[in-house]
């Protein structure tokens, strides 16, 4: 993973800001990306009560395949 944890937004922080404005990172963003294309019945079918864990799991597992993917292509 080269730039998995550079950031999708930036931001100019002046001292009249506050608060966090780093923002997401791109294997952050991704994994997101990845929840909101899962389907949860099937995963709460699956795995019951741990339904929520295993989708954090293979969404992240998504980012990373994606990021190393677009890696290879440069």
């Amino acid at each position: 993973m080269i730039n998995g944890n550079d950031l999708i937004h930036s931001f100019n922080h002046t001292p009249d800001t506050e608060g966090n404005f780093n923002g997401l990172t791109k294997r952050e963003y991704f994994a997101v990306l990845a929840m909101q294309a899962t389907d949860l019945e099937k995963y709460a079918e699956t795995y019951g009560n741990k339904w929520a864990n295993e989708v954090a799991k293979d969404s992240v597992l998504m980012a990373d395949a994606l990021l190393s993917a677009l890696a290879n292509e440069a």
